[in-house]
Formats: structure tokens, sequence, C-alpha cells
């Protein structure tokens, strides 16, 4: 079995997708059933799988404005220079697969193909483009769009993180039940219960060490509803917010402005602290030195966070909607509303100050439903998908 992927989500900052993407190719990439893998990106040819990223040291202080000449040119090159560009390289790229890997099954992890005459399986993670298309930044939104139809009527098969974005292909793109497959994701195994000792080194690196605090994880974009979180916060009792901070991990995202203004009131009282981008390792000592995690989102896919958080053994409060409601419930988490700041702020007073065992209870439901989703479930079914093509 030949397998060819498109590694672009792994040339930059690691979000969900290319998690997914590096778990997936380096799973199968020495599995007996897969005799070669091709690896592209929209620009080249790839011989091998790029390492992470190196990340640059915390300062506990991330700076949002900083200069950037590169970012800077990008921002500025009109639009249509920057798609002619794009659209040049890829038909580039697109001849190349076609001429040396036409015998591929060409997987795209990453929603949305390049040209290519061969089988096709594209992984769809969520519909919020679709949903809520003022979440995105609008040259992505084109972009789906304009690959989307083409993506629909050539792929043989379709794979989606949750029973949910299954059935919204279903329901809003016409796609047939018997051509798409659910395979939830896993949960790594680097996050786990750890000792106060175990975690001191990495909490002293980000002077969290004697912190109490509340953690986000997750870009800083409008997707992620941190400003219900920061509002939440701000109506706890002044005794609670002098013990208590919110500690935030995670990239910029798309359109933060305004609700990076809001963080920065708080980090200018001592209250916020924004570790941005951190290494793996780090981030699984940080959940586990948090009283709370809190997960607001509007919308998700799958929703690696409130799994990572659940193995990590603390309290998890999230909203249910979209593909959350395959994993968190009653029973492992508080349940929050997306618009719903007085009951946020209840959740967190009632979790600091009172019901130790429901707590307990709910670490215990958390740390079993967080043992349900394993990679190598999610591998061995995706590698069945690949065989019935």
């Amino acid at each position: 079995m030949n397998i060819l992927y498109n590694i672009t989500p792994l040339l930059g900052a690691e979000t969900g997708i290319g998690h997914y993407t590096r778990k997936i190719v380096k799973g199968l990439e020495q599995h007996n059933e897969v005799r070669n893998i091709g690896l592209f990106s929209t620009h080249k040819i790839h011989s091998e799988i790029p390492e992470l990223p190196v990340i640059p040291s915390a300062t506990n202080q991330v700076n949002r404005n900083s200069f950037n000449v590169k970012k800077i040119i990008l921002e500025n090159t009109p639009n249509i220079l920057k798609l002619g560009y794009s659209r040049i390289i890829e038909q580039r790229v697109g001849k190349q697969l076609n001429k040396y890997y036409k015998s591929f099954i060409y997987h795209e992890t990453n929603y949305n193909f390049l040209p290519f005459a061969g089988r096709k399986i594209s992984t769809f993670h969520d519909l919020s483009i679709l949903h809520f298309p003022e979440y995105h930044p609008i040259e992505r939104v084109k972009y789906f769009e304009k690959r989307l139809k083409y993506t629909l009527e050539s792929a043989n098969h379709f794979i989606t993180d949750s029973k949910f974005v299954k059935q919204e292909m279903i329901d809003l793109l016409g796609v047939a039940e018997e051509k798409i497959t659910s395979i939830p994701l896993g949960v790594d195994k680097i996050y786990k219960q750890r000792t106060s000792k175990e975690i001191a080194l990495t909490l002293s690196k980000y002077k969290l060490l004697g912190t109490k605090y509340l953690l986000i994880v997750g870009s800083f974009e409008p997707r992620k509803n941190i400003k219900l979180v920061l509002a939440a916060y701000d109506q706890l009792p002044s005794i609670i917010k002098q013990e208590y901070v919110i500690v935030h991990v995670g990239p910029e995202g798309w359109n933060y402005e305004k609700v990076w203004q809001e963080a920065l009131s708080l980090r200018d009282k001592n209250q916020f602290i924004s570790l941005g981008y951190i290494p793996k390792i780090d981030l699984a000592h940080i959940y586990n030195g948090a009283s709370i995690f809190i997960f607001p989102s509007y919308y998700e896919g799958f929703g690696f966070p409130p799994l990572e958080a659940m193995a990590s053994g603390i309290p998890v409060i999230s909203t249910q909607n979209s593909s959350l409601g395959e994993i968190v419930d009653n029973n492992n988490a508080y349940i929050v509303d997306v618009d719903d700041i007085d009951l946020l702020c209840n959740r967190i007073l009632h979790i600091l100050s009172e019901g130790k065992s429901e707590i307990v209870s709910k670490i215990s439901h958390g740390f079993l439903t967080s043992k349900r989703f394993e990679w190598e479930t999610t591998l061995e079914t995706t590698l069945e998908v690949y065989k019935k093509l």
C-alpha cells in the first residue's frame, strides 16, 4: 500500500490539524502494510517529515505587537498577487504528484485536495468555516469555497473526527453516509497525572511556581470564546482574583485584537499571563499545575484540550455544543453555555469553594473518558479505510 500526504500543516506552529497529520504519518510510516509514503506541501515535494519547530524561550509576557518584517510584507501584499503566486506553485506541485505518485492513495488531512488524478481520501475536521465564516480570515473562506466542489466530487472517501461532523457533512454538503467514516482521535500519553515535584521545574521556568491559576488552552481567536472567561473572571470576588490568575497557552490565532486588549487590562493587574505556543511536555506540566481548566468554545470538530485536561486529572469546565457533546458530559465536567457569564462565574466559584467529593468524582470520570481515546485505534481504523480503496 502506497500513501501520499500533504504535510503543509507541519510547517508552522503545530495546531490540532498539524498534530493529527503528524500522528497519522508517523504512526503509519512504519506499519508493515504500508510500503511507501509520499510527502508534499503546497510548495514542494518533501523527503521527510519536518521536526517540530523550536519554541522560543518563554517570557510570561507575550508581545503580540512586536515588529515582524515578514508579517508586515505579507499583510501589505495585495491578495490577488498572493493568490496568483500560490496557484502557480500549487499547479507545479500538482503536476509532480500526478507524475510520480499516481499509484498512491492521497490522504488530505486538511480538507481540500490539490489536483490529483488518483484515489483520494479527505479528512474534514469541522465545518466551522460554513457556520461561522466571520471567525475565519476572508482569504481562508474563499480558498475553502473554491476548492470544496472539487473535493466533494472527486473524493473516494471522507474521514471525520466525530459523529457530529459526519452528520453535518451528510446534512449540509449532501455527502452519502457510506462515503464517510467517523474516526475519533487520541490523547497523547504525555498527558497524565503528575506530582507537584515532577512539574516544579517547568512551573518555575514559566514563573508559575506557587501560583494558583485557571487555565485556557487554544488560539486567541473568536471561535474559542476566550472573552467569556475574561468576563466571568472579572465578576469573581476580589479575594478570589487576588489568589487566582488566568493562564493562557496557545498561538495568536486570528482577529484576536479586541479580546487581547481586554486580556491586557487584566495583565496590567497581574491577573493574566499568556505563555504563547510552548512545547508539549511543558503544556502537560502546565495542565497538572492548574486548579481548573476552562474550554468555552463555540464550535469544535473534536476538542483535544478537554481530553488532555481530563487525562491530567484536573477539573474541567466546558461548553457541550458541536462535537464536544461526544467528550464532555455532566459526569466528567461542569457544563456551561457559550454566552452565560454568570453560570461560568458560579461554576468557577463552586469548584474553588466547595463540593470536594463531587470534584473528585468528575475527575475520576474524566480520567476514564480520556482512556477511551487512543491513537492506536485511530491509526488502525484509518488503515482500514485505506484498505477499502
